[in-house]
């Protein structure tokens, strides 16, 4: 019966450490993918990086000068003055606001039925160019009706599908492993020998979880991680994932040490006990 207590015990342990271990990926995941302030937490802070506001910029400019509605005289006109405000508009929160937006609509399509893009409606910064123009020219600047330009689309991984019914079990996956640690700790005959089985196991998969976390921008598919836009958001989240995650991976390698050490400790001070009694019965 006691050899039985100690499979199930052992069994139950090693279940509350992978279940321990996972919630962490788990419940970042939920907190900065699936739901969306976290997401733009991390996402939104891209769209201040000077290379991309240069490309919404003349995207804008050219969306104001090539215009049909502009007729050809005035367009050659129209064409320096907008040049002109170009380089002052990248200083104002125009950017800040449309990528905002812009991130909010990537987020709903990252698990929406279509494959996730990241599109920018370019009408404030157009009228951010056009104003200043008007007050040059004696007539408004009709602007195009439709501002809305697709920067960047990408095939949605098969893994993301995922990601929502995960982030489901992510404030779960911790209460379910200490249940489980309680009930292996109470089933188990030797606990002391079931300390250092769950050692053994939280040393492993704190390991594997951290040097997986130091591997994940080569898990990413190149295609993702190197497209335009997209790409710097990813790289954005890898390096959010890396810094938020592995530290605590780093903790659970360290819990694991910690109960080894510790098994063995009460091992060794229990057996001796164990053998002058016999030696010596009372």
């Amino acid at each position: 019966m006691r050899p039985l207590r100690d499979v199930l015990g052992a069994i139950l342990l090693i279940a509350a450490t992978l279940l321990g271990t996972l919630s962490l990926p788990a419940v970042w995941l939920d907190r900065h993918v699936v739901d969306r302030e976290g997401f733009l937490a991390v996402a939104v802070p891209v769209g201040s990086d000077p290379q991309f506001r240069t490309q919404v910029a003349d995207e804008a400019a050219a969306r104001v000068v090539g215009s049909p509605r502009i007729p050809r005289w005035l367009s050659s006109r129209v064409e320096p003055l907008v040049e002109e405000q170009v380089t002052k508009l990248t200083g104002t929160d125009v950017y800040e606001r449309m990528w905002a937006a812009s991130m909010a609509a990537f987020h709903d399509s990252l698990f929406g039925p279509e494959d996730p893009a990241v599109r920018v409606n370019l009408q404030p910064a157009a009228e951010a160019l056009a104003a200043p123009v008007e007050n040059l020219l004696p007539l408004d600047i009709p602007l195009p009706e439709d501002m809305t330009v697709t920067l960047a689309t990408f095939a949605r991984p098969a893994w993301l599908e995922q990601v929502p019914q995960w982030a489901v079990w992510a404030d779960r996956l911790l209460p379910i492993a200490l249940v489980a640690a309680m009930l292996g700790l109470l089933i188990g005959a030797h606990r002391r020998a079931l300390l250092i089985v769950t050692g053994v196991t939280a040393l492993l998969t704190g390991g594997t979880l951290w040097y997986l976390l130091g591997q994940v921008p080569a898990l990413v598919p190149d295609a993702l991680d190197r497209a335009p836009i997209v790409g710097r958001v990813v790289q954005a989240f890898e390096t959010k994932l890396t810094t938020d995650v592995q530290p605590q991976a780093t903790i659970i390698v360290g819990l694991g040490a910690l109960l080894i050490v510790i098994g063995w400790l009460l091992l060794a001070l229990w057996c001796p006990r164990r053998d002058s009694n016999a030696r010596h019965p009372l």
